[in-house]
Order: C-alpha cells, then sequence, then structure tokens
C-alpha cells in the first residue's frame, strides 16, 4: 500500500483532477469504478503512508477483505499509469519542441501502429502512421524506435516493392544500427562518469582524469562518423569535466557555452532541464573564476528551466545559495535556502541533502554574525553514513566555532574532544585531508588555553600559515564543504584574542 500511497501524493493538482474525470466519467452506474476513485479519495486524504489494506477494506467494505482491496488497489495502480499517459500526451501536444515531450508524444504513436498493425494492417493511416514515426525518430534522435520502425517499414512495405527497394530499406537499417550503437556507447561514458561521483565514496580525482582521457577520444570518434547531436552533447559534458579536474576553468566555462548553444539549438537535445543544468553549470565555473555576480545571474537563469519542487530544483538552488554566498548577499543567501526548504519536501532529496540546506543556512547565518540563529540551524545533524565530502567534519567544526563566538567554551571543548575521536573512528569510511586534520590540532590547542586565541604558541601559527598556503592538500577550496574558511577566522581570533564565558 506504500507504494500506491506514493504514487497518488506524487499526483500534481492537474494530475488528480484528471484522475477524477477519467475514473469516474463512465461510472454513473460502475460500483467497481466508484469504488478504486473512492480508494483515491482516501488515500489522497491520508497523511499516513504505512496504513494498511484491511484499514482501507473497513473504510470501504466495513469488514476486513484483503483480496478484494488488494484488486481495487492494482486496478488504482493501473488507472493513475494510463492517466498519466494520457494527460503527459494532451498537455505536451503543443509543446513537443522538449525532446522530453516529443519521446512522450512519440512512444503513443508507436503504441497506436502496434494496435493497427495487429489489427487494421492494411489501412493507409497504418502505413502514414508508420512514416511519421521514422520521421519523428530522426528528427529527435530516437534511434532504438527507428531502428525498430525502420526493421517494420521494410518487412510489411518494402517487401512488397521488390529486391531492390528491400535492399535499400536494409541499408538504411544496418545505418541507423551503428548510430544507436554509437549512442549507447556514447551514453555509457556519461553514465560511468555519474556513477563515479554517486557510487565511489570520495571521487577519486586520478581515476576519472584517467578515465576520461581514455572517453573523451572515443566519444569523439563515435560523434565524427555520425555528426549526432546528442553524442556531440555527451562529448562536451566529458569535455567541460575534464576541463573543470585539470582546473582550466577558462576552458571549461567556454565548453559550458557550447553546451547551451548545442542543447537550445537542436531538437535532439534540447529539454527544459538540459538548459537549466548547463546554466548551473556555467554558474560553477565562473564561480571558480571568482566572478559571482555573473554566477547569480546564471543561477537564476537556469530555475527557470527545471521544475520547481524537484529534486534537479534543490540542486539548482543549492548553485543559486553558493552564488550568493560567495557574492557575500548573506541575507539573500539566507532567504534562498530557506525558500529551498519550503518548496522541497524531505523525502524527494533524501535526510542528507534536506538536512545539507540547514548546514548552508547556518553557515550564512554565521557569516552574518547572528550566531543564534546559525545555532538553531546546526541542530540539524548531517548525517555520517551518507557523507562522502567532509559535510559532518565541518558541521562538527562550524558547531565549535559557533559555540566559541557564542562564549560557550566548556560545551565547544567537549565537542572538541568528541572531533579529536570522530576522525580515527570513521577513517575506514571516509579519507580525511591534511586540511581537516590540521585544523583538529588548531582546535586542540585552543582548547588547552580555554579557547583564548591569542595565547596559542607558534606551532599553532605556523599551522594556520600552512592552512593558509595554495597547497592543494592543505589550502581552503571555494565549493567545499568548509564554506567559512577555518583559518581566515582562527587568525582573526588569534589578532584580537576572546574572553568566553563557561556554560
Amino acid at each position: 500500500m506504500k507504494a500506491i500511497y506514493e504514487l497518488v501524493m506524487s499526483l500534481t493538482s492537474t494530475e488528480w483532477q484528471s484522475l477524477g474525470n477519467y475514473v469516474t466519467c463512465f461510472s454513473a452506474n460502475d460500483k467497481p469504478q466508484k469504488k478504486i476513485w473512492k480508494l483515491a479519495q482516501l488515500i489522497h486524504a491520508s497523511t499516513d503512508s504505512f496504513e494498511t489494506y484491511s484499514s482501507y477494506s473497513i473504510k470501504l467494505y466495513g469488514k476486513v477483505n484483503e483480496e478484494a482491496i488488494d484488486r481495487l488497489a492494482r486496478n488504482l495502480k493501473y488507472k493513475i499509469l494510463d492517466c498519466l499517459v494520457l494527460t503527459a500526451h494532451s498537455c505536451h501536444e503543443e509543446k513537443s519542441e522538449d525532446r522530453g515531450d516529443a519521446i512522450t508524444k512519440l512512444k503513443k504513436k508507436c503504441l497506436q501502429y502496434h494496435y493497427l498493425l495487429q489489427n487494421k494492417k492494411d489501412l493507409d493511416v497504418t502505413r502514414h502512421l508508420l512514416d511519421e514515426i521514422i520521421s519523428m525518430a530522426k528528427e529527435y534522435e530516437a534511434y532504438s524506435e527507428l531502428v525498430q520502425h525502420l526493421k517494420l517499414k521494410n518487412w510489411n512495405y518494402n517487401l512488397r516493392e521488390g529486391e531492390k527497394k528491400f535492399d535499400e530499406g536494409e541499408k538504411e537499417v544496418d545505418k541507423y544500427e551503428k548510430i544507436n550503437h554509437a549512442y549507447a556507447s556514447a551514453y555509457n561514458r556519461y553514465a560511468k562518469l555519474n556513477i563515479f561521483y554517486e557510487f565511489s565514496g570520495k571521487p577519486n580525482e586520478n581515476d576519472i582524469i584517467a578515465f576520461l582521457e581514455k572517453a573523451i577520444p572515443e566519444v569523439k570518434e563515435k560523434q565524427a562518423s555520425t555528426d549526432s547531436k546528442i553524442i556531440l552533447y555527451y562529448q562536451k559534458i566529458l569535455e567541460m569535466d575534464y576541463a573543470m579536474l585539470k582546473e582550466n576553468y577558462l576552458s571549461a566555462r567556454s565548453i559550458s557555452h557550447e553546451i547551451i548553444g548545442i542543447v537550445k539549438t537542436n531538437k535532439s537535445v534540447f529539454t527544459r532541464r538540459r538548459v537549466g543544468t548547463a546554466y548551473d553549470n556555467l554558474a560553477m565555473c565562473v564561480m571558480l573564476l571568482g566572478r559571482f555576480d555573473e554566477a547569480v545571474e546564471y543561477t537564476r537563469y537556469a530555475l527557470q528551466f527545471i521544475q520547481e519542487g524537484s529534486y534537479n530544483y534543490a540542486l539548482s538552488k543549492q548553485w543559486e545559495f553558493y552564488a550568493l554566498y560567495y557574492n557575500k548577499q548573506y541575507k539573500e543567501a539566507i532567504d534562498c535556502a530557506e525558500a529551498m526548504l519550503e518548496v522541497v519536501k524531505k523525502k524527494e532529496l533524501g535526510g542528507f541533502r534536506y538536512e545539507k540546506f540547514y548546514f548552508l543556512l547556518a553557515n550564512a547565518y554565521f557569516a552574518q554574525g547572528d550566531f543564534i540563529k546559525a545555532y538553531n540551524a546546526l541542530e540539524n545533524k548531517i548525517e555520517i553514513k551518507e557523507d562522502k565530502e567532509g559535510w559532518e567534519f565541518n558541521w562538527r567544526v562550524l558547531n565549535i566555532m559557533n559555540n566559541i563566538e557564542l562564549g560557550y567554551c566548556d560545551k565547544a571543548g567537549k565537542q572538541t574532544e568528541a572531533l579529536k575521536k570522530f576522525i580515527p573512528n570513521n577513517s575506514a569510511k571516509n579519507s580525511f585531508s591534511p586540511r581537516q586534520k590540521t585544523i583538529r590540532k588548531i582546535l586542540s590547542h585552543a582548547a588547552q588555553k580555554g579557547f583564548m586565541f591569542s595565547q596559542l604558541k607558534e606551532k599553532a601559527k605556523d599551522y594556520i600559515e600552512q592552512l593558509s598556503s595554495h597547497d592543494k592538500d592543505y589550502g581552503w577550496q571555494i565549493l567545499s564543504a568548509e564554506l567559512i574558511p577555518f583559518h581566515v577566522w582562527a587568525a582573526s581570533k588569534m589578532k584580537k584574542g576572546i574572553k568566553v564565558s563557561v556554560k
């Protein structure tokens, strides 16, 4: 029942209205159809995803009848899926310029054709529909559907016109099978790149660079032999990532502009989500070049192309936050994080990604000097089990920094001692950088002096100078989990010294 609950609750207001019309329009005297809609309404009104079949059965039948409610739930699922397809087709009839919408429309045509092929094969409309499918599949580079329907055309129509026509059709099938294979290979390289970032713990940059140095020439060769725009899109994504990893941000910015051009000018590539993602990537490039004003503009433009409340919307809002934060627009950054937390549901992001916005919010409050609000935001703890990039480590460090600012010396001391144990206890799951270990050492020295930073000895000062370097292992990195540069904060405390109370 949980799966049905999630499906029902995922419906937009338009989809919910369409479902009601679809289920009830022919059900004036149809009791099963009425019960399907009644079950949908009960689920929609429920606040508990774990409500059992038995409870719904009692509400509908006045007794427990698990077999009947199970059948009703399955019928509801199929009604929803049918309705979503119909709604998607009708809603996107005038918007097929988006590849995602066009592919939905294409698949609907394929379904219609296969029905006609089995039941009304010799109608002119059947042949015309097949030609429409082939033409549309070529236009949007939907090669799997194209190959399948070129074969059907050859077997059902070209064969009737003789050997020459059949051989020509076979050559066309061979041509697009090769392009389809090239497309699949290019997409697999793109998918493998995503696997490096999503499923490999903390990504190993050297492994990714080695992969890209092999993958990029392969995809380039396939693109040159096919002139496929969608393969070109994947090629440029790989090239941009390579430039970023090599810290050639000017080149990455230039490639980002190329990607935007490819997405916007080719039907086979264009989707609104891809436009939004491309502008977010461009924003990331210019942030790494220190052009934060530009980044703010690009991230806000990106958001216009991404569905509000979606997973990608949350990722895009994160880039907007970074741009605002690094541009020292702390109030706007706070508004951005708070708006995201209101719009996107926790279940859509997962606990880690959702709670990470509280951490971003805490950093903005801290940078603004509002330590009480930072303290409250930090109450939403990051989960180490999903942490790849040091978010929990920096959550702990920011907590200590914030408690020092508030004068909670005793609490900061206990947290520093916990941080000291945290590193060895989690080294098997996470690799801690030399910078992180050095931050821990500075905090331990400071704790011994009651967090009177002005009394720290030369060793601690040497550590801070080390953190101030451009060394990749010790230096601060923009767009990392460490938003407040620890060495800058610590150095400011050493200059003036602070008195802290015990609490």
